[in-house]
């Protein structure tokens, strides 16, 4: 069983692009793309309109935490991607919200 609210990270793709070294090593650009799961109850009314707003506030905290935050290392922000609905399942809701970020992957590292 899965508590209600929760919230997990599940990595999507690495999209590397060509290499851009010139020297024999190998620098690539990556754009990496993860999502974040929202999950949430669905029982507490028949309309739905509770979960709707608990996870609208839930996608909301995710996208002000993670939203233009750039990890140490990294030379750009995140960016955030599509959202979809992933399942309705035995009373509850599963929501995706994918965000992105360009690295770079290098030889040297």
């Amino acid at each position: 069983p899965v508590a209600t609210p929760g919230a997990f990270v599940v990595p999507l793709s690495d999209l590397p692009a060509q290499d851009e070294a010139f020297t024999g090593q190998t620098l690539q650009r990556v754009l990496s793309k993860f999502s974040v799961v929202l999950v949430v109850d669905n029982k507490r009314d028949s309309t739905g309109g509770a979960a709707s707003d608990e996870l609208e506030q839930l996608r909301q905290a995710v996208r002000t935490a993670l939203l233009g935050w750039m990890p140490p290392a990294f030379e750009a922000p995140l960016t955030a991607g599509p959202g979809n609905l992933i399942d309705l399942d035995n009373g509850r809701v599963w929501w995706g919200d994918e965000f992105q970020i360009e690295h770079y992957w290098s030889s040297n590292d």
